[in-house]
């Protein structure tokens, strides 16, 4: 089993932060937007994928687990790390960052 740490495509403070979530799909790679149940109504939402990790988080207790692949958005490794780097750089918020690599208009 793996995990992978994802941004929720949500433009707030309160979720500027990776969140973890289990794959069993095994084509989600760094770079994909995935769709994840979130919140205490477990919505799918939109959400980005960072990273990938074999070893489980420490303390986790309710792993939920990543939904689907959106077949038609993927950003490049270079678009996630400089995302990454934006977010440190300019403290901006991580999704303001990856924003600036997402084709205009999607949703």
């Amino acid at each position: 089993m793996s995990y992978v740490d994802v941004v929720i495509d949500n433009n707030t403070n309160h979720t500027d932060r990776l969140f973890t979530y289990g794959r069993k799909l095994e084509d989600v790679r760094p770079g994909d937007r995935v769709r994840v149940p979130f919140g205490p109504y477990n919505a799918p939402r939109p959400a980005y994928v960072c990273n990938i990790s074999e070893v489980p988080p420490e303390g986790i207790k309710n792993l939920k687990w990543v939904k689907d692949r959106d077949e038609e958005i993927r950003l490049g490794d270079i678009a996630i790390q400089m995302s990454l780097w934006m977010k440190r750089r300019y403290f901006c918020r991580y999704i303001e960052a990856i924003h600036c690599f997402t084709p205009s208009g999607s949703p």
